[in-house]
C-alpha cells in the first residue's frame, strides 16, 4: 500500500506533502496507520477523512484487478527484499535487539515471513482485506485522530472550519468524538485492556554450556 498511498493521496489528489502508510505491531496487536499531513487552508477534517476512505476503496479494486501473475510477481519481490542480507553489523544488531526488546524473540523472523509469503493466495488475501478495512465488515476496526491547529487562540471546544462553518462534524461512522487529552486519557481507561502477546518458546530451549 506505500506506494499507491504516496501516488494517489500526493501526487493525485496533492492531500498533503506527506502522505504515506505504515504496518505496526503495538504489544502483540498488528495495525496498519494510513499517515497525511494536510494544509487546513485547503482541506477540511472531513475532507481528509474521505479522500482516506477513498483510497481504501480504490486498494479494494486493485487487488480484485490484480491477474494471479501480477499477485505472484508482487510477493516474489516482497521476498528478495526480506532476503536481502543486512549491509552493516549495526543492521543486524538493532535487528536482533528488537526481538528481545519486544520480547518476540523471533531471531528467525525472515524466514517465518517469506515461508508466510509464499503460503498466500491472492483469494486470501483479498478477502483478509475485505473483513478488516472495508466499513461494516465483521472484524473492521478504525481509530480516526485528526490533530488541528488552533491558529494562536488556545484551545477550544469546537474547531472551525478552513472553509467557513461554525465547527468541525465528526465523520458519520465516529462513535466516539474526543476533544481534549483528558478526554482521551478518560476513554482509554474505560476500555477493556489485555495482557500484551509475547512468544516466549525460544527462552525455553536449552541453552549450551560454554566452552
Amino acid at each position: 500500500m506505500s506506494e499507491p498511498c504516496f501516488d494517489i493521496l500526493r501526487t493525485q489528489k496533492q492531500l498533503g506533502y506527506e502522505a504515506y502508510c505504515l504496518c505496526h505491531m503495538t504489544h502483540g496487536v498488528v495495525g496498519v496507520s494510513v499517515n497525511v499531513h494536510t494544509q487546513g487552508s485547503k482541506f477540511s477534517v472531513e475532507d481528509a477523512s474521505k479522500c482516506l476512505d477513498e483510497f481504501v476503496e480504490e486498494i479494494q479494486e486493485m487487488l480484485d484487478e490484480w491477474s494471479d501473475e501480477d499477485f505472484k510477481s508482487r510477493v516474489s519481490a516482497m521476498v528478495q527484499d526480506l532476503q536481502r542480507p543486512d549491509l552493516t553489523l549495526d543492521e543486524e544488531a538493532e535487528r536482533n535487539w528488537a526481538e528481545v526488546l519486544s520480547r518476540y524473540y523471533q531471531f528467525n523472523r525472515v524466514k517465518l515471513e517469506i515461508k508466510a509469503l509464499q503460503a498466500l493466495t491472492k483469494p486470501e488475501v483479498v478477502e483478509w482485506f475485505k473483513d478488516y478495512f472495508i466499513s461494516g465488515s465483521k472484524s473492521f476496526k478504525k481509530l480516526s485522530v485528526q490533530v488541528i491547529s488552533c491558529r494562536g487562540k488556545g484551545a477550544e471546544a469546537s474547531y472551525p472550519y478552513p472553509h467557513g462553518g461554525s465547527s468541525v462534524d465528526p465523520p458519520a461512522h465516529s462513535k466516539v468524538t474526543l476533544t481534549d487529552a483528558k478526554a482521551l486519557e478518560e476513554f482509554r481507561r474505560s476500555l477493556a485492556c489485555y495482557p500484551p502477546v509475547h512468544t516466549v518458546a525460544a527462552l525455553h530451549t536449552p541453552v549450551p554450556p560454554c566452552s
